[in-house]
């Protein structure tokens, strides 16, 4: 597949490790609730961040152009996960994965009614945007 955004880079600071780990926690959250077969359909999830564009994430799920099998993607603003990174783990990595699990079953595909309940079953708060103002991926 190819990226997102094509301004991907290297994880190079302590807060990638952490937001990886919580893409992890909250796909396991997601696992326990609506069982393996759910979140198995997502296939290999690839954690990827990026220094440009206006949002703070996003999330797709597609098959590999080489391998045929069915990967998600989720990526993260490396300038928002180094200055907002309490909301970053809190909100934005439950609003990703909610998109992972919903696309990948086909359930919603954007930020309907069951995308939220999937979102809030996860923890997150299931606004559709984030409160931060971002140009180019810098806060204002």
């Amino acid at each position: 597949m190819s990226p997102l955004y094509k301004n991907i880079v290297t994880p190079n600071h302590a807060n990638c490790e952490k937001i990886e780990a919580a893409v992890q926690y909250y796909l396991a959250k997601a696992r326990r609730k609506y069982g393996n077969d759910a979140v198995e359909k997502i296939g290999e999830v690839i954690v990827e961040f990026y220094d440009k564009g206006r949002n703070a994430a996003m999330a797709i799920v597609g098959k590999d152009g080489l391998t045929m099998k069915w990967v998600g993607i989720v990526q993260f603003s490396m300038r928002l996960v180094m200055k907002e990174f309490a909301s970053m783990m809190k909100q934005i990595v439950p609003h990703e994965i909610a998109h992972l699990i919903c696309l990948a079953n086909r359930w919603d595909m954007g930020h309907g009614e069951v995308w939220k309940q999937v979102c809030l079953d996860l923890g997150g708060n299931a606004e559709v945007k984030h409160n931060y103002a971002t140009i180019d991926g810098r806060l204002k």
